[in-house]
C-alpha cells in the first residue's frame, strides 16, 4: 500500500546555524512519502549552501532573487504543494521522527481536517517545557475567547489540501505585523474541524534573531496588537459585519497607541536584548516628547532589570 503524500513548506532566511537540523529533523521521519519544499528567502549568510550540500530527490529547492518575508514564502511554497496534506517545519526549529506519522494516524481516526500539537519549547536548552493545548474542536474554539489565544502551535498542524483550497494560506494584510497564523488558524476554524493530540511533536527555538523576536518600532507598534486584531476581524466574520472595516479601526489606532510600545521594549527586556531596548526607549521618548507616563514606565522597568541582575 503506498504511503499519502505529504507536503512540507519551509521558509528559510538567514539560518545557516540551525538548518542542518531542521531538515535532518524531516529527512529521519518514519513517514517516508514527503516532498520538502524549502524557498531561501535572499538570505545573506550560507543558508543556500547549506542547502545545498543535501541530496535527496524529496527537497524541493526554490530561491527567491529578493527577500520577500515569511507570510508571502509560505504562500509561494504552499503553492507548489502536491500532498494531499501539508505542514509546516521553520527552518530554525525540529521534528520529532514521528511527526508526520502520528499526525496523519489522527486526521484518518477522527477524520479531522487540521491536526496539530503540543510543543517542546527552547530544546536543547536548560529551560526546556512542554506547552499543551486542548484537544478537541469545541475546547480549541471555546480557547479562542482569549484574545491571542495559541491553542494551535501553528507550525505544528497538518492540514488537507481541501482547506487550503477553500480558505488558502496567510492573508497579506499581516504581511510584516505578524499574527497571519492566528488568522488564518481563527478562519480554519469557522469551517473545517480541528484537533490537538497531546505528544510533543514539534521542537521549537527561542531563537533571539528570528522574525518573531525582531522589533522595529515603526513596524511592530501594530505588530504587537496584530493577535487583538485578527481577533476582531473573527468576531466581525461571526457576527456577520464588516471584517475589513475591523481591521482598519485598529490598524489605525495602534499606530499611534504608545501602549504597543511598551510591549515592544518589555520583550527586549524580557529577552536579554538591552542594547536595543536603551536605544528603542530612547526613541521612544523622542517620538512622545518625554512624557511623564514613560518616565514612571521606564523606572518600573529599571528595577525589573535590578532585580533580574541582584
Amino acid at each position: 500500500m503506498n504511503e499519502i503524500l505529504i507536503s512540507i513548506i519551509m521558509p528559510a532566511y538567514n539560518v545557516s546555524q540551525f538548518i542542518d537540523e531542521a531538515i535532518d529533523s524531516i529527512l529521519q521521519q518514519t513517514h517516508k512519502n514527503f516532498e520538502l519544499l524549502i524557498c531561501d528567502d535572499a538570505s545573506t549568510d550560507d543558508t543556500l549552501d547549506k542547502i545545498n550540500q543535501y541530496n535527496d530527490s524529496r527537497i524541493k529547492l526554490h530561491i527567491n532573487k529578493k527577500n520577500i518575508g515569511y507570510l508571502k514564502t509560505c504562500n509561494f511554497l504552499a503553492s507548489k504543494a502536491n500532498g494531499e496534506y501539508i505542514t509546516f517545519q521553520d527552518a530554525d526549529d525540529a521534528s520529532h521522527c514521528k511527526r508526520i506519522e502520528l499526525l496523519l494516524a489522527v486526521i484518518k481516526k477522527d477524520n479531522a481536517d487540521l491536526v496539530g500539537s503540543s510543543r517542546i519549547c527552547n530544546f536543547g536548552s536548560n529551560v526546556e517545557k512542554i506547552t499543551n493545548y486542548p484537544t478537541d474542536h469545541r475546547a480549541i474554539v471555546r480557547s479562542f475567547s482569549s484574545i491571542g489565544s495559541r491553542s494551535f502551535f501553528p507550525n505544528s498542524v497538518m492540514f488537507s489540501q481541501a482547506v487550503y483550497k477553500k480558505i488558502g494560506l496567510y492573508r497579506d494584510c499581516f504581511n510584516r505585523i505578524g499574527a497571519e497564523d492566528y488568522d488564518w488558524i481563527l478562519r480554519a476554524s469557522e469551517s473545517f474541524t480541528l484537533v490537538n493530540i497531546l505528544q510533543a511533536c514539534y521542537f521549537y527555538r527561542d531563537n533571539p534573531h528570528s522574525v518573531s523576536r525582531t522589533w522595529q518600532l515603526d513596524v511592530n507598534n501594530v505588530a504587537n496588537m496584530s493577535p487583538f486584531i485578527a481577533y476582531k476581524m473573527y468576531l466581525a466574520r461571526v457576527e456577520g459585519e464588516n471584517e475589513i472595516a475591523e481591521y482598519d479601526k485598529y490598524t489605525k489606532k495602534y499606530l499611534k497607541y504608545p501602549i504597543s510600545h511598551l510591549v515592544v521594549v518589555r520583550r527586549l527586556l524580557t529577552t536579554g536584548q538591552y542594547r536595543q531596548f536603551i536605544k528603542l526607549y530612547i526613541k521612544m521618548l523622542g517620538i512622545y516628547k518625554l512624557r511623564v507616563f514613560f518616565y514612571i514606565d521606564f523606572w518600573l522597568i529599571f528595577r525589573d532589570i535590578l532585580r533580574r541582575v541582584v
